[in-house]
């Protein structure tokens, strides 16, 4: 997990969740909200048995986490852009269709207690929060 280290500017989070292939949305999501953002990013891994993890899902996982890495201290260095919290969560599979199975429940309530204020806001990843929203927030 990530943690910012910027102020709370605002007294709502944003809470989110997604897969690591829609990272570009959260990007998004985060330059249009300067306040606090939780998100659950989520990765699935499939392998045919269910011994330890491969090496192949071990090599990816460990590339996605460095990819979050990298984005969460972007986001940092952007003053403009919110107040970024991330999980990581990874779920092994060993039933193929299985895998195609999406955990929004639990993505969800991993980033609303992650959440860095008593107020939260559930939305979609692919949702921008409105300027006007903002100013009213600060006033």
């Amino acid at each position: 997990a990530w943690w910012s280290d910027k102020p709370v500017l605002v007294p709502i989070t944003v809470v989110t969740q997604l897969s690591a292939n829609r990272i570009t949305q959260l990007w998004a999501q985060c330059k249009s909200w300067p306040g606090p953002l939780s998100a659950a990013v989520y990765v699935p891994l499939y392998q045919a048995t269910a011994t330890p993890m491969s090496r192949k899902n071990a090599v990816f996982l460990q590339r996605t986490a460095k990819a979050m890495s990298d984005f969460h201290l972007a986001i940092e260095r952007d003053q403009a852009a919110c107040r970024l919290d991330i999980i990581l969560v990874y779920e092994l599979f060993v039933d193929k269709q299985a895998s195609m199975l999406y955990p929004v429940n639990l993505l969800r309530n991993l980033a609303r207690l992650q959440a860095s204020t008593e107020l939260v806001a559930l939305m979609d990843v692919d949702m921008l929060i409105s300027s006007k929203l903002v100013k009213y927030l600060e006033n």
